[in-house]
Parts: structure tokens; sequence; C-alpha cells
């Protein structure tokens, strides 16, 4: 065997361990899909059918998903607008395929096939967009990431008829037609304000807003106009005619449920609503004054008689008091530190949290007098005349936003191990995975063409070698 046959042999090799290992990986990507086929019936109510085949184990189901009017995310369907969480298509139709998604391990590297069916005449969304590759109706997503958050996400199918679609910013928004565009517009400005505030005191979610659907006053008989809810990636509003500032305050507010909420930090009722109305004044406060004066003067006039925004008066206190007492925003600085922890945060963890903070930082005992003058006077006008506006603290800034793990500062450490004295769930660690679009484009678009170009090569040797071996 002369020299030639010893390289064409290592050349045909190498690529035959190439090309087996692509065809591994779009075997993976391909061996993961769900079909779901919705069709209309004559009322309020959907015929679905889905085809799964996950790692070997198929599944055929068809049935329908209609207004369930206990829960207040599965009261907005109808045959104009469906807005409903994945899981509860999934669960209603095929309960055996949601028990097994639910038993599956989280594979890192494995993708799923997401495909989507519908009816000419609508337009489709989900909580999916500009978070993996979509291709049409298809999504190609990381396995791991659809079983933890977009399966409990929202999907959004909108008659053409009677809703309009535009793009602001980077999200969609669907709105009932006779709605101004300039009303999307303020909407999608809303959610970019909120979103990037976050994005730089918080760090990025997995379930942040991507999709925003206005209902119209006339749909959804089980929700009350000047209402709404977030799935996380898709937020919900239902129109009223009387009043444009319910529906940004409605907005900003269910934003921050991406981060704070629906997203990796949740927590008990006076937790998650108290600082979810802060953080979206604050993100307004700091991008847009017009937007922020419109919510402020919302949330003003409902402080006295809602008990949501009296859970907000206790956030917003909290906060003025550390700024004032400790001269540093010891509020934000807490909440960044429960967010990376994997746990459900009461409101008297979090204020325990402050506390030693504060103690850190010597300033323990001015925060306390100081809380105590707010929560006091928090009648008198001149505490609510505006929010203190300061330079937010980047609290990540070790924090590299490609890459798929959060950091942890030794500041960090230090707070976990204090909170372990009283609370065994605190020493547990919470990392969320950011899985940017330019890595799936690599597997799913790039593979294929290296696939076909590798085999033209290896026909290309076989040919050369028999070439060689007849000049003989």
């Amino acid at each position: 065997m002369n020299k030639t046959t010893i390289l064409v042999v290592i050349l045909l090799t190498f690529t035959s361990i190439i090309v087996f290992t692509i065809g591994n990986t779009l075997s993976s990507t391909e061996s993961n899909n769900i079909t779901f086929v919705f069709n209309m019936t004559k009322n309020d109510e959907w015929r679905v059918s889905i085809i799964a085949s996950i790692n070997s184990r198929v599944f055929n189901c068809s049935g329908l998903i209609r207004i369930n009017a206990l829960y207040r995310e599965t009261r907005s369907i109808s045959q104009s607008l469906l807005v409903a969480p994945l899981y509860y298509v999934i669960d209603s139709v095929c309960p055996k395929l949601s028990m097994y998604l639910s038993s599956l391990p989280r594979q890192q590297g494995a993708t799923i096939r997401v495909l989507f069916r519908y009816p000419y005449g609508y337009k489709f969304f989900s909580a999916m967009d500009k978070r993996g590759l979509r291709i049409g109706n298809t999504y190609i997503v990381p396995l791991h990431l659809f079983l933890d958050y977009y399966i409990y996400d929202g999907i959004v199918l909108a008659s053409s008829d009677k809703y309009n679609f535009s793009e602001h910013y980077g999200f969609n928004i669907v709105f009932p037609r006779g709605l101004k565009l300039s009303v999307a517009t303020s909407i999608a400005r809303v959610v970019y304000c909120v979103s990037e505030y976050l994005n730089k005191v918080l760090g990025p979610s997995p379930r942040s807003p991507v999709v925003v659907v206005v209902a119209s006053p006339k749909e959804h008989a089980f929700v009350m106009p000047g209402t709404g809810y977030s799935l996380g990636g898709v937020i919900y509003a239902k129109y009223s005619i009387n009043s444009n500032r319910s529906l940004t305050h409605i907005v900003a507010h269910e934003t921050v449920h991406g981060w704070i909420g629906r997203g990796p930090l949740r927590g008990d009722e006076a937790f998650v609503e108290g600082a979810s109305e802060l953080l979206a004044l604050l993100g307004l406060r700091e991008c847009d004054l017009k937007l922020y004066q419109i919510v402020y003067r919302h949330i003003n006039e409902s402080s006295r008689f809602n008990k949501y925004y009296s859970f907000f008066i206790i956030h917003y206190s909290l906060r003025e008091s550390s700024l004032k007492a400790c001269k540093k925003d010891l509020y934000l600085e807490a909440l960044h530190r429960m967010y990376t922890q994997k746990r459900i945060v009461e409101i008297t963890d979090f204020f325990s949290l402050v506390g030693r903070l504060a103690f850190l930082a010597n300033c323990d005992e001015e925060i306390a007098l100081e809380l105590g003058r707010y929560l006091l006077g928090i009648n008198e006008t001149s505490r609510m005349t505006r929010l203190t506006h300061s330079t937010t603290t980047k609290l990540h800034n070790n924090m590299d936003m490609n890459t798929d793990e959060w950091p942890k500062s030794n500041k960090q450490v230090l707070v976990t191990r204090e909170l372990s004295n009283t609370s065994d769930n605190a020493k547990s660690s919470y990392v969320v995975t950011i899985v940017s679009s330019r890595s799936i484009n690599s597997i799913v678009q790039r593979a294929p063409k290296i696939y076909i170009l590798l085999l033209i090569l290896l026909i290309a040797i076989v040919f050369i070698v028999l070439l060689i071996e007849k000049s003989r």
C-alpha cells in the first residue's frame, strides 16, 4: 500500500466521522417533533389535533379546548382570538403527552421541532418567537427550555378580519381593528422601556415578553375590560374604551411578570405584585417621562382602595428608606440576589435580606427609622409626590449576556451563607440558561449544507481513487 492510498484512507475515515457526527445532530433535532392542528367549531371552542414523536414515543390525540372560567389565563378563548398557555392546550387534548413531557429529563443539546397549523385568515404568535429559529409556522428550540419554560407560556391565534398586527421595538403587537396604530406603538414603547430596565438591574429572563395582545372590549365575556394578565412571553390586556391610562399601566405591570412571578423569581402576592408595580414605574421613569406620569397617576389614584397598590406602597417605602439612610439602593441589590436563588420568596424574606445588607453597610438602624417614618406618614401627599430618581447601579457587570451561565460574585455567596441560618432552601442556587438563536441557526441551517458538501467530497475522493487505480 503506497502513500497515496494511505492518505485516501485517512481522508475517508475523517470524512466519515464528520458525516456521522452531523448526521446524529440532525437526527436528534428531527427525532423530537410536536404538531398542533387547530380547526374552528361553531361555538367559542377549537378542535385541536396533536401528533407528537418524543424520544421514539408516539402520541396521536384530538379534542376540544374551550373557556375555563375558573382560571384567569383560560378565559381568553373565542373564534376570533385565542390566547392560552400551551400546556393548557396539551393537557386538555392529550393528558398522556403532558404527563410524559413533565417526566422527561432535561437534556442539554437536544432540540425539538414544534409545528402549528391553523385555518386561513389567522395569524399565529407564541412565546417562542425571537427565542429560537422560526421557519414559517415551525419552531426549533432547545428541548430543556421548551420543557422548563415555553410549554407553560402562551400561544396566540388571531383573526385577520378583526385584528391588526404590527411590530415595534422588536415586539409583536396584536390589536383590534379600529384602534389607532399610535396606541400599539405606545404599548410597544412601554414594554421596551420596562424590559430594558429589568435586563439591566436583574439580567435576562427566558420568559421576557415578546408578544402583546390587546383584546377588543367585545371579546371574551369572562374577562373584564381594563384588566389583563401575563403568561411570561405573552401579555394579554383587554382594552377599555373609558381609559388608555389603565391599558398603559396593565402592560407596564405585566411586563415585569416576565421576570418576577412568571420568570425566574417567584414569591407570595405581597412580594410579586408590589415589586412589579415599583419596577414598572422605575423602568418608565428612566426611559420615558410621559409614560411614567401616565402610570404614576393611575397608581397614585388607586393606592387608597386596592390591596395590590398597598403592596406597592410597602416596596416603595423600603426602597426610598434605603436610598435616604444608606445612600445606596439596597432594594435593587437585594432583588438581584433573590433573582439568582431558586426558591419562592415571601415578603418577610425580602425584608430580612434588605436588613442584612443594611447591617453590612452599617446603616441598619437608620433604615429602620426611615422606614417607620415612611409607613407612618404614607397618607401625607408629600410622601407620594414623585419617585426619587437615582442612577441605577449595574449589579451584574460581571455577567456576559452571551454566555449560558450567570456568574456568582463573592457578595452573593456571603449573603447566601447568612440566609442559610434561617432557611435551608436559601443554599440552593439558580442558573437560567440563555441560548442565542445564532447557535440554533448553526445546527439547523448550516448543518444540512455541510452534510451535503461532505457527501460530495466523499464521492469525489472515491472517484479520484478509482482513477488512480485505473491509471496503474
